[in-house]
């Protein structure tokens, strides 16, 4: 795009992205960003016990996009629960929603700081054997897919997975899979026109990426404004230039040259 400057009607060429979370094009460099953002503020808060969960919702063939929203309420629920809160920390969840072949499917990845994730089984000891720790596993994964099952008013999945087991301890790998998009940029373009306004719609008004426990509101997570450049003649005041009437330049010279 090409800028003009209001002071002096000096051009430049400039590279813009409108960084809409449901913009194909712009998705990566804001995974990006949001991904090196986060992982600044996890480092920070010193996350001892990553792990990387999804929680899964029974496909709905129906066109009900607010189910994306009912998702997220669910998620809010289950979070505000006395087990949760015991034995979670702290995290960040993001919610993406996709329309396959088997209809809507909204989902959430989580990143948490949590040691055990289970309601009533009680974390294996050191040196117990690989059998009965994969039992215990599964039998608490089984725990918390019925508390989100009953949080969301229908059948719902739960997978589990130990970032350090996989990745060695960085969390970058499992935090950009959390960040990466609210929706997938081939999906939306497949749609039909009147699907994609829809699910817009229901994406803008809804908040896609949320943090609590230990990383709620903290500082460094809010993106920062980037101050506009300073033109050669001192102004920061830049506008399309296919935005600026001929009169207006005519202006702008005629009040340079005078000084």
């Amino acid at each position: 795009m090409k800028l003009m400057c209001i002071g002096c009607c000096h051009t430049r060429l400039v590279r813009t992205r409108c960084d809409l979370k449901w913009c194909p094009r712009c998705q990566r460099a804001l995974a990006a960003r949001t991904t090196d953002r986060y992982k600044r503020v996890m480092q920070a808060a010193t996350i001892r016990w990553p792990l990387f969960v999804t929680f899964t919702c029974q496909h709905d063939d129906d066109d009900d996009w607010n189910l994306i929203r009912h998702v997220r309420r669910a998620h809010t629920k289950l979070r505000r629960l006395r087990w949760f809160k015991k034995a979670v920390r702290g995290g960040i969840v993001a919610f993406e929603a996709q329309n396959d072949k088997g209809g809507l499917h909204p989902h959430a990845h989580c990143l948490f700081d949590c040691r055990w994730l289970a309601i009533t089984i009680d974390e294996p000891k050191r040196g117990t054997e690989r059998e009965k720790w994969q039992r215990a596993a599964r039998i608490a994964c089984n725990e918390v897919a019925d508390q989100w099952s009953l949080c969301l008013g229908r059948k719902g999945s739960v997978k589990v997975r130990r970032v350090w087991k996989r990745d060695g301890g960085d969390i970058g790998g499992a935090l950009a899979e959390v960040v990466k998009y609210s929706v997938c940029g081939t999906d939306l373009a497949e749609m039909p026109t009147r699907q994609a306004v829809e699910l817009i719609r229901v994406i803008d008004r809804t908040r896609m990426l949320c943090s609590f426990g230990s990383l709620y509101r903290h500082p460094a997570i809010k993106r920062e404004k980037r101050s506009a450049a300073m033109c050669e003649c001192g102004c920061i005041d830049w506008q399309p230039a296919a935005m600026v009437s001929q009169t207006r330049r005519a202006t702008i010279v005629g009040n340079v040259c005078r000084k």
